[in-house]
Parts: C-alpha cells; structure tokens; sequence
C-alpha cells in the first residue's frame, strides 16, 4: 500500500512510523523500507540496490547522479521539517501557556527537549500522556510533512534522526541542486507557525 500509491503512501507511512513511537515499534515498520526491497529498487552505477536508505547512499556515492531519488528518500525527508520546525514550535507553544509559577522549569525542560529534537529525538514524549490529542495532532502534522517533502522533490539523506546534523551533512554538503534542501526552510517556518498556533490552541 505504501510503496503502491505514491504521494499518498508515503502519507501513510509518515503516519504509521509516528503513530508508532509510544510503543518502541517504529523501528521494526520501517526499517524494511530503509533497508530491503519494500522500500524500493534502483539501478546505481550498475548495481542493483534495495531500500530507500541504501539507494540514497549508493547515490551519495556516485558521481553521476545529478539529484538524489525523492522516492528513495521518501522514508526520511520529511523528518526534517517537523523535527527542526515543527517540534520547537510546539516546545515554545507549551512554554508560552504554562502556567507562571512554572515557566521557568517548563522553560528549562522544553528547551532541552527542542534543542535534542534538533539534533537527535523528538520531543514528543513530554506531551504523549499527558496530552494524548496533542500526540494525535503531532502524527497528522507529521505524517503530511513526509508528503509534503515527496511532492517537492527533497531528497535529504540520514543516518538516524531528521536533525541539523544530517541536514547539514546529507543536504546543505551536498547541494541543493542534488538534495533541494532549501524547500524545507519555507515549508518548515510554515510548520514551526502551525505547530504554534496548534499547540497553543
């Protein structure tokens, strides 16, 4: 279904990998997609390659290719712009209305919790229980970003997390031209803005 239905798959599986985390099983659904042949086959230099990580990789690794395959990157882009946007604005949201006996320890929490998002895991965790329909709204926000950077063409690789350290490395290093990292920046002051407002609401 995912790989089968385009713009739409990749939907999916943005709201499936998401919809998973509070039970540790995102790894387990998309890995296949990174690492096998569920995620998709390319020709690269003449060989063979399975799975979306693999293929970009191989594509990182060659020196014809012109952009990276967004179908292939198609598992992870997306993760950006939720990730470096998107969570910090939700993190400012929850700052801005805590109450104001607790805004300096919300303050310290949320900020740590943005700037590790940034860089490694999201933050999602600091309102998962304690506001269940939050978590509903981040897996829709972040399942449609995953679209949203498959329409757009942006084909940013990773090793781990969507954060600045592999966006710098896998997207600024490489290029627009190859990588089309800078939609992200438009599209991601967007989804800082909406997850303000979201969140505030």
């Amino acid at each position: 279904l995912v790989t089968g239905t385009s713009y739409v798959g990749t939907l999916i599986f943005g709201l499936i990998k998401r919809a998973l985390i509070p039970f540790g099983l995102h790894h387990v659904f998309y890995m296949p997609f990174w690492q096998t042949a569920v995620g998709g086959t390319m020709m690269v230099d003449g060989n063979l390659v399975q799975g979306g990580q693999n293929i970009f990789f191989a594509q990182l690794a060659s020196p014809d290719v012109t952009h990276f395959s967004a179908d292939a990157t198609r598992y992870f882009s997306g993760e950006f712009i939720f990730m470096i946007f998107g969570l910090p604005g939700a993190a400012l949201a929850m700052y801005r209305c805590a109450k104001p006996e607790k805004k300096k320890a919300a303050g310290g929490l949320l900020l740590s919790a943005a700037l590790a998002c940034m860089f490694t895991e999201p933050l999602e965790f600091s309102f998962l229980f304690v506001a269940p329909a939050l978590f509903a709204v981040q897996v829709i926000l972040a399942g449609s970003a995953y679209m949203i950077a498959h329409v757009l063409n942006i084909a940013v690789g990773l090793t781990f997390s969507g954060g600045i350290l592999d966006l710098f490395i896998f997207g600024i290093l490489q290029g627009n031209a190859k990588t089309s990292w800078m939609r992200i920046i438009p599209v991601g002051i967007i989804y800082f803005l909406l997850y303000y407002f979201i969140f505030s609401f």
